[in-house]
């Protein structure tokens, strides 16, 4: 229909992706779109609207963080949305990946190639690093320095630092002595985003679109035949439905 696509996400009401039983693909759609597509239409349609819309900053670094954690889950690894579901008490650990006895704590920066990563940043890694590894551990914080020293050598817990910039020297070299790994000038890119989980409850099959509510709470694990979709003709096709249903 040659709708503005920025008209129709700031024309359509705010508030009903707050209300209960409001359906969130809405947010996305016109109202005649709504009801003239059909249920596959327009829950593709939604999916596309949400990756074409002009993002704040928290959006853009929150689909930096969802990049990042689908790479890890890609290897293997349990990943939890910390970053996203806390928020500003997410201690700067945005990402915790678990695979086996591997505990990686993963801090994202979506910034500006201009910008620099100073040592503060690493620095606090660092020290959020260590108190999940205390917490973890169930220890009482040593004084003495062969503690910090066998924390940095053990390696079982490790900060991960992922910035789309790049870090000062000092900053790396405060990496390199606290035993924090870095990936610099690590770009965003296009990824399937569909999730495909299947229920422990009942063994039900369902897909979850980035603007569902339980998005960043769902674990996709691959022994258990989840995984990550591009469209939602695939997921349908495998047998998942959408997460979001109407209780009216």
């Amino acid at each position: 229909m040659g709708y503005d696509l920025d008209y129709i996400i700031e024309n359509i009401n705010k508030d009903d992706k707050d209300e209960e039983n409001i359906d969130p693909v809405k947010i996305y759609l016109t109202q005649a779109e709504y009801s003239r597509l059909s249920v596959t239409e327009r829950n593709q349609k939604a999916l596309e609207r949400y990756w074409q819309k002009k993002k704040t900053p928290w959006e853009i670094g929150r689909d930096y963080e969802r990049y990042v954690g689908y790479l890890y889950e890609q290897e293997g690894f349990n990943v939890y949305y910390k970053g996203i579901e806390a928020g500003l008490e997410d201690l700067g650990r945005d990402l915790i990946a678990k695979k086996e006895n591997k505990v990686e704590v993963i801090q994202c920066k979506y910034w500006a190639k201009h910008k620099t990563i100073h040592e503060k940043h690493i620095c606090q890694l660092f020290g959020t690093t260590l108190k999940y590894w205390v917490e973890e551990k169930e220890l009482k914080l040593d004084t003495e320095r062969k503690f910090l020293k066998s924390i940095i050598d053990k390696k079982d817990i490790i900060g991960v630092f992922i910035t789309t910039t790049s870090l000062s020297d000092k900053a790396k070299e405060f990496a390199n002595e606290l035993g924090i790994k870095i990936q610099e000038n690590f770009p965003f890119k296009n990824y399937p985003s569909i999730k495909c989980n299947i229920s422990k409850r009942n063994g039900e099959k369902i897909y979850h679109l980035p603007i569902d509510q339980q998005y960043d709470k769902t674990i996709i694990e691959d022994e258990k035949n989840e995984c990550y979709v591009e469209t939602v003709k695939e997921a349908e096709d495998l047998g998942f439905r959408r997460a979001w249903r109407w209780k009216g």
